[in-house]
């Protein structure tokens, strides 16, 4: 484990090249630092808030599915489902078990191990909708949950 003062170094490096290449080429990165255990990282957001965030930027970012009252509710339409596959997503890479996810939403882990893979498919060939939705949780997460990092457990 590393102290905190080295780790908060490393943090602001990071930040530094997220937001250059962001500013520079207009794409996204994601920076997953392995092997780093610190206090910071064992603070995770609670799963409840970034299901309720993530219905919250469903609604926001998507006024047509505003009849869906959380991610929780049961259906089959796609746009709803990319939103909840992204989620699981996020929510894995920030360090929640799928079991975990899956409680949370009212689904069993099997169901989000296919979300996550799922997305990880759409996003390996660039696909627009999904892009756009994952980009659109992450932009709100950073928004509006404070201390979410886009630095990953996974």
């Amino acid at each position: 484990m590393i102290n905190d003062s080295k780790y908060k170094a490393i943090d602001q490096e990071v930040n530094h090249f997220v937001k250059n290449v962001r500013s520079k080429y207009g794409v996204n990165v994601h920076v997953v630092l392995g092997g780093l255990t610190t206090p910071r990282m064992l603070k995770l957001v609670p799963l409840e808030t970034l299901a309720e965030e993530a219905h919250s930027a469903m609604v926001i970012y998507d006024p047509t599915l505003q009849h869906i009252k959380s991610l929780k509710e049961k259906t089959r339409k796609r746009d709803v489902i990319q939103w909840v596959h992204c989620f699981y997503h996020i929510a894995w890479n920030q360090g929640y078990s799928k079991t975990a996810i899956g409680r949370a939403v009212d689904r069993d882990h099997a169901t989000v191990i296919h979300g996550i893979k799922t997305v990880d498919s759409y996003l390996s060939i660039s696909d627009l909708m999904v892009s756009d939705i994952y980009n659109n949780l992450m932009n709100h997460y950073k928004d509006n949950v404070g201390n979410f990092s886009e630095n990953s457990k996974r």
